[in-house]
């Protein structure tokens, strides 16, 4: 059966995924911000530089977890097929990355809980010893209850994001010369991401626990 041409470009697939993400970061830092209860960091300048420059690093990790939904866009071809496939595997890396999102709030929400900070070097303590970590975090949390929130969140997150994934999936694949621009502007786009925002604005950032958030 042959699928008529739909508008606009199935590069809009990225466009729920960039809410959904930016919106889960967002309402993280302002849990975590009120959670450490400090008082200092509710004064109206730092606050606002905390989610100012939280949002230039979660824009820079967006533009990572992009790289396959940009590939597969720019690889699938406008035959039925290959619109049908791409729709699928958009759809697929879409419940992938929703569970990823919200699997994470929830260990960071947890680290945060125990060490006051955002995942780092001791998280990797804790994938080398998984089973310590899984057994510690059973006996100090309702484990159960936790992944059932999860899994509930997960599921109706995909079915608002997917059928709308679905539908942009469906779409036209960029022009041959849209394709060739896209190749080749991507990888110097997550350059200037790898290289440029670093420390930087980090640093910007007096109190300890604001440079955390």
């Amino acid at each position: 059966m042959k699928i008529p041409a739909r508008g606009g470009s199935r590069l809009k697939v990225l466009v729920p995924l960039a809410i959904t993400y930016l919106s889960a970061s967002f309402a993280l830092r302002a849990v975590l911000t009120g959670y450490e209860g400090n008082a200092d960091l509710f004064a109206p300048v730092p606050l606002l530089k905390i989610f100012l420059i939280g949002l230039i690093y979660d824009l820079a990790a967006f533009a990572w977890i992009a790289i396959p939904f940009v590939l597969i866009a720019l690889l699938f071809r406008n035959t039925p097929l290959g619109k049908k496939t791409h729709a699928a595997t958009a759809s697929a890396l879409t419940v992938i990355a929703i569970g990823a999102l919200v699997l994470g709030t929830v260990g960071e929400l947890l680290f945060w809980n125990e060490f006051s900070a955002r995942f780092n070097f001791i998280a990797v303590d804790y994938l080398v010893y998984t089973r310590e970590v899984t057994g510690n975090i059973a006996e100090s949390y309702p484990l159960g209850l936790l992944l059932g929130i999860a899994a509930a969140v997960i599921l109706g997150l995909s079915l608002l994001i997917v059928p709308f994934v679905w539908r942009a999936g469906l779409c036209r694949a960029p022009k041959l010369r849209h394709r060739a621009a896209i190749a080749v502007c991507y990888p110097l786009i997550m350059a200037g991401v790898f290289f440029g925002v670093t420390e930087g604005p980090h640093r910007m950032l007096q109190n300890a626990a604001a440079r955390e958030l």
